[in-house]
């Protein structure tokens, strides 16, 4: 155990080392590349890299399921944030006010209730990692997640793959049940449609169905404030953004192909 403890708190004086730009004698940087594996569970966002450059242009870019994160300079800021496939399709990535989002979060002027941008509130670790020159490690894969939680999308690491040069592999899997409160059951099934949430204006659920969702909200008047249609496939995890809406009471009316809902909807503030 005592080997053990040592050797971990080695590797982390040396990854220290390594974003202060420092290499102790003997070691060397083994490359890693982080990904989010599962973006295409989430059809109705978008999931964007902001970087925050220390020098020169900052950054941005869609991050698809089979690209490594990038920052560029390990000292430049990587935030990971999302938004909703219509809002991200009606300004294009150079169009989405994320700099102004950015500086908001610093000033702490940023609500999420009202941003139809979020930030994952995760520190990815994308810098090279050191090991001793003995080490066997040549390469790392880790690999994050995305998932309902509550109503809002949380970003997890799910696994650590360590690749050897003798062409062997080591894994490590992270369970997100202990880190993630699971979702009250926001699941749109055959024959019901149940345990119906929103809070900060979003509201996500996942089907067991193919076919057609239509969502309908109306206020307490009954005029039609919100109309949305999903075509929907068994496993995927579907987003609706709410933010627009004031505080008040409302109806969601949902229709899947074997059962139609009503549910009261309370947003506030």
């Amino acid at each position: 155990m005592i080997k053990v403890i040592t050797t971990i708190a080695i590797l982390f004086t040396l990854n220290a080392l390594v974003s202060a730009d420092v290499i102790w004698p003997n070691t060397r940087v083994v490359p890693r590349c982080v990904k989010i594996g599962n973006v295409a569970g989430f059809p109705d966002i978008v999931v964007v890299g902001y970087v925050k450059a220390v020098t020169g242009s900052n950054m941005r870019y869609v991050v698809n399921r089979d690209s490594c994160l990038t920052k560029g300079y390990k000292f430049n800021s990587l935030y990971v944030v999302w938004t909703t496939k219509s809002y991200f399709d009606s300004l294009g990535l150079d169009g989405l006010p994320i700099d102004a989002f950015i500086n908001g979060l610093s000033k702490k002027t940023a609500r999420a209730a009202d941003s139809p941008i979020h930030l994952f509130n995760t520190n990815i670790a994308l810098n090279d990692s050191a090991v001793p020159d003995t080490s066997k490690l040549v390469f790392e894969e880790l690999k994050y997640l995305l998932y309902p939680n509550g109503s809002n999308i949380s970003l997890n690491l799910s696994e650590i793959i360590s690749h050897f040069s003798d062409s062997s592999i080591a894994m490590i899997h992270y369970d997100y049940l202990k880190v993630v409160k699971p979702s009250s059951g926001m699941t749109v099934r055959n024959n019901a449609i149940e345990n119906i949430f929103i809070r900060n204006g979003i509201f996500t659920f996942k089907t067991e169905f193919t076919g057609r969702l239509d969502i309908l909200v109306c206020d307490c008047k009954g005029q039609t404030i919100v109309k949305q249609q999903k075509l929907c496939v068994p496993g995927c995890t579907y987003v609706s953004d709410f933010a627009g809406l004031k505080s008040g009471l409302y109806w969601m009316r949902l229709k899947s192909p074997n059962v139609e809902t009503t549910k009261q909807l309370t947003i506030m503030r």
